[in-house]
Formats: C-alpha cells, structure tokens, sequence
C-alpha cells in the first residue's frame, strides 16, 4: 500500500476533507448574532473614522466607490464653501487607511470571539487594494 505522504494532492491526510468541510459549514450556516457583530464592529469603526455609515456588511467595491465619490466632492468643492459632513478626501495614505480599517473591522471582531470565520472576509481588503 502506498504511504500517505507519497499519495497526490495531499489525499490520505484529510486536508482536502477538511477544507470541503470548512467551506461547506461557511456556505451553509447561518448565525444571525455573528453576522450582526460583524455589521456593528464595522459600523462602529465607520463612524469612529468619520467614514458614511453602511449597514450592511463591507466589501472591497462599496470601499473603491467610496474613495472615488470622495475624489469626486474634492475636486468640484470650492475651498471657500464647503458644506459641513462633507465627506473627506480619501485618495490619501491616511484615507485608505480609513477604509482598510472599515473593511477588516468584522474579520478582526470575529477572529477576536471565534476560532473561524464564517461571517467575515478577510480577503475584502486585498482586493479593495486591486482595485
């Protein structure tokens, strides 16, 4: 019989089991009170930064068009007539910043209360990067 290390793909470890049975418990459960704590953590971030409020979960293309509609204001806004809660400019070193934290909030609540993600996405922020 072959050994389990020399079999392809890492078949006879259990690894690719273990990954069907990862994927298919983040596609298939539904836990309301951790999808909630995920909105929250990225709500309360969003405000604390002064970034717009969402409520719903952050994702890397909601995240571009937020910098972009920011570009959009500074450019057409007059210095000496800025409107109050206007959103500021986001196509900065500090801007992105701001939004990287908004889009990793709900990884980092989750990660802090369980030993998996289901509700977040951590890959949100490398693609916003892409983008």
């Amino acid at each position: 019989a072959p050994k389990k290390e020399d079999m392809p793909l890492g078949i006879g470890t259990g690894s690719l089991t273990g990954t069907v049975a990862r994927g298919l418990s983040r596609l298939l459960s539904v836990n309301t009170e951790r999808d909630c704590q995920c909105e929250a953590a990225a709500i309360f971030v969003a405000y604390a930064l002064g970034l717009p409020c969402f409520a719903f979960q952050p994702n890397s293309l909601e995240g571009a068009a937020l910098v972009i509609d920011s570009m959009r204001e500074e450019s057409s806004a007059i210095e000496e007539c800025k409107i109050q809660g206007q959103l500021d400019y986001l196509a900065t070193d500090v801007g992105l910043l701001k939004v990287l934290m908004w889009l990793i909030a709900p990884v980092a609540m989750e990660s802090g209360k369980y030993p998996q993600l289901i509700s977040s996405d951590p890959r949100e922020a490398r693609v916003f990067l892409s983008r």
